[in-house]
């Protein structure tokens, strides 16, 4: 393996944290899109229960890969200290924003 090819896996190891968390996103606010412009929340259409599992499901999915790359990269520290700590700090910083952004599922009306 070639350092530039190095550099590429260790740049998207970096990065899995946001790559994870910008699907996640995607996911919550495109079913969300869906449901509302289907209208399956109207009339007590089952809207709001595809919603809640949905990001319930994508939720604990998407953590479950983030704190596994997380510990991962910070169990195999070795010489190069900065790529691992960055790696594990962005997935601690992912997965805590994946909570944020499933929490007004709980709240808000699905399409209100």
């Amino acid at each position: 393996m070639g350092d530039a090819e190095r550099s590429a896996w260790t740049l998207l190891w970096i990065g899995t944290g946001l790559i994870v968390w910008a699907l996640h996103f995607l996911v919550l606010y495109g079913t969300t899109a869906l449901v509302c412009a289907r209208r399956l929340d109207a009339a007590g259409g089952p809207g709001a229960a595809i919603v809640a599992w949905t990001a319930a499901l994508a939720t604990i999915a998407c953590i479950a890969v983030v704190a596994r790359v997380g510990f991962a990269a910070w169990r195999g520290r070795r010489r190069d200290r900065l790529a691992p700590w960055l790696t594990a700090t962005l997935c601690a910083m992912a997965a805590f924003a994946m909570l944020l952004e499933a929490i007004p599922v709980l709240i808000v009306p699905t399409c209100g």
